[in-house]
């Protein structure tokens, strides 16, 4: 084994080499931008992934692309070592070059802004999981790469379904980097890892074909196709449903600084349809028109929104942002900027040397870094609309000082109740949620209004503020509780305060109903995917902060699908005469794939031709001896005068029959 690890090795090296030379000037160049702390955002964890991937799925092609010219593989095979100890030898080589090229650059990395003074901003070594997470990505790409160049199928059917296996940790990667900090996703890494690792280890014992492989490797195999085939069917579907129900509109609700509320509908290039709850269109004033849609515009309220957690906000994942899970940028005063971080205080750092300036909590400067009670909980963004005022625990609202490093309680609490969000609406009011009342209170804690949930909009998901033209007047919408979303089916509260006094609750309709054909792509989606979609589908909105629950009507359709497929199996296996352990496992991993399973089973198998019996006059298959309905020999073939020897006479133990003369038998075609 040694030997083939030298020459992995030699091979290999010259791909490693650039990739970790690349690496360390980007992150050399990291370390030097905005402080030091570029490479642990979203947009540089993309790419960060995007690299990894490509260099996982370049060394693992080559590999095994580097010995089928001059037929390479075939000297490798015939030496004396197993075919076993051949994969150890690649795969140790080939992680070894993955890891060393990716991790010393990262490790350099983290240990530069690690040293005080280096990075302007809080620094903990669980910055670093999301970039590890997606490095840890790279060997997927690797085997997946190493099984595709190992299958002996073709580049338009099935041989790039090892990729296309990779490809849903790779769309994670870019819309949600900070998936790694939960560790549910790791695990879930690793399982495919090694289950792609087993599918290529079986293909590594036959050169790529699926017939002799161990029932391990056949298993592994037949899974990753599975998961393959259910991205393209996925992609396909997505494609087909973008092209023919594509939305040619947009519409919502907008809200004026005078507290008028409208409903827009834009198409394209036309103008913008403006009305208001009633339907009455929208009238320029100077003109007596419609409104134009930029001057529409030009009157519109902003919008704060203000980010509700009922169960510990303090602790909540950024999987948009996973740099904010640690720390997030709240103000700067006096050229020191402070930053939020998840111990609950502030910290402050001088904006032009890095320097650590202080700590500060809910009780003012803090001495030795250590937290004395409650400390605050992560702060609603303000944008830069207006400069953020105030922090909160659970239970109190704080006017913070920073010039002077102070804290002001503004805003308390009753002892049954609990803060879940707020946020700096203007410059002298804060939206207050708490897990009984809705309140907005002024720069010295007096509040200006407040009202009790609503039975269906309690625990609301997210409340919408609106401050109006006109001195202490807003307009509220409140969003419901992810258990409440889909009974109430897009509905939303809006609230409208005047002078401290409460108007009535109103609530709105969805701007747009739901359209038939998403119901049409939902059931489409269940019927051609795994019967396991309809259970996935709700854990995947609920990373994205929303419920939705299980619709059993897309499980009836999953299930219907999976049985119409595993009939399909067991009947083109009894066409190829499957054994009975083979049918039956077919046809359980049939159930629990469906449609995808159904293309897998078609593409890992090798079918042999059917050529009609003479006996029989039944199709049977070329790869037997005996036909398998009647069990009759194949026809001998037919002369063409080429023969170079003609047929022995013999008898059953092999001699030549009486009377037969051996030199007359031997003759030249």
């Amino acid at each position: 084994m040694k030997a083939l690890i030298d020459k992995e090795l030699r091979e290999n090296l010259k791909v490693a080499v650039p990739v970790f030379l690349l690496l360390t000037v980007v992150c050399w160049l990291a370390a030097w931008d905005g402080g030091g702390n570029a490479l642990l955002g979203a947009e540089s964890l993309r790419i960060f992934s995007l690299m990894c991937a490509g260099f996982g799925a370049i060394l693992g092609w080559l590999q095994i692309h580097h010995e089928r010219p001059r037929d390479l593989r075939a000297f490798l095979v015939h030496r004396p070592i197993t075919r076993t100890g051949i994969f150890f030898a690649k795969i140790i080589v080939g992680l070894l070059l993955y890891f060393l090229a990716v991790s010393l650059p990262l490790i350099g990395y983290l240990i530069w802004i690690s040293i005080p003074g280096h990075l302007g901003a809080p620094f903990e070594w669980g910055t670093a999981v999301p970039a590890a997470g997606w490095a840890l990505a790279g060997p997927l790409w690797y085997f997946a790469a190493m099984l595709t160049s190992l299958r002996e199928a073709r580049w338009y059917a099935s041989r790039g379904m090892g990729l296309a296996a990779a490809l849903p940790v790779q769309a994670l990667a870019l819309t949600m980097p900070g998936l790694p900090l939960l560790w549910q996703f790791e695990v879930a890494i690793c399982l495919l890892i090694a289950a792609l690792a087993l599918a290529v280890w079986g293909s590594f014992q036959t050169n790529g074909e699926y017939q002799g492989q161990p029932l391990r490797g056949k298993a592994a195999l037949a899974g990753v196709m599975a998961l393959g085939t259910s991205v393209v069917v996925l992609v396909a579907i997505v494609f087909l449903a973008n092209v023919f129900y594509q939305r040619d509109s947009e519409v919502f609700y907008a809200v004026t600084k005078t507290g008028g509320v409208f409903r827009v509908v834009t198409r394209n290039n036309e103008p913008a349809v403006i009305t208001d709850l009633t339907g009455t269109r929208l009238k320029d004033p100077k003109t007596g028109a419609d409104i134009e849609y930029e001057e529409f515009n030009r009157e519109l309220a902003r919008q704060y929104g203000v980010s509700v957690d009922f169960g510990n906000p303090r602790k909540a994942f950024n999987l948009l942002e996973p740099r904010e899970f640690f720390y997030v940028g709240w103000r700067e005063v006096d050229g020191i900027r402070w930053y939020w971080t998840r111990h609950g205080y502030l910290v402050g750092y001088e904006g032009r040397t890095h320097r650590f300036v202080g700590r500060v909590g809910p009780r003012g400067l803090l001495k030795d870094g250590l937290s004395s009670g409650e400390g605050f909980l992560r702060p609603g963004f303000s944008g830069h609309q207006i400069t953020p005022r105030t922090l909160a625990t659970s239970n109190s609202v704080y006017q913070l000082d920073l010039r002077n490093r102070a804290a002001r309680p503004i805003f308390t609490t009753s002892a049954d109740d609990r803060i879940v969000g707020t946020r700096d609406v203007s410059d002298s009011a804060t939206t207050i949620v708490t897990k009984q009342f809705i309140q907005v209170v002024d720069t010295a804690g007096k509040i200006l209004c407040q009202f009790p949930h609503s039975p269906q909009y309690r625990e609301p998901n997210s409340v919408t503020v609106f401050p109006l033209e006109a001195r202490d007047q807003f307009v509220l919408w409140i969003y419901p509780s992810r258990l409440q979303s889909e009974s109430l089916a897009g509905r939303f509260q809006m609230v409208r305060i005047s002078g401290g006094e409460v108007g009535p609750k109103i609530e709105l309709e969805p701007a747009e109903p739901p359209r038939s054909a998403d119901g049409r792509i939902d059931e489409a989606l269940s019927f051609f995917v795994s019967p396991a979609f309809p259970f996935i589908k709700p854990l995947l909105f609920r990373l994205a902060l929303s419920h939705v629950p299980i619709q059993w009507n897309l499980v009836r359709i999953a299930i219907v699908s999976a049985a119409l497929c595993a009939m399909a199996g067991w009947l083109i296996g009894r066409r190829y005469r499957f054994e009975v352990q083979a049918q039956i496992g077919w046809v359980l991993f049939h159930l629990l794939t469906g449609f995808p399973g159904l293309l897998a089973f078609l593409c890992v198998r090798e079918w042999p031709a059917r050529e009609t019996c003479p006996a029989c006059k039944k199709p049977r298959m070329v790869d037997r001896g005996h036909c398998e309905h009647c069990d009759a020999h194949f026809s001998p073939p037919e002369k063409t005068g080429t023969e170079i020897f003609a047929p022995l006479n013999c008898d059953r133990t092999g001699g030549l029959l009486a009377g037969t003369d051996p030199k007359s038998e031997m003759r030249l075609a």
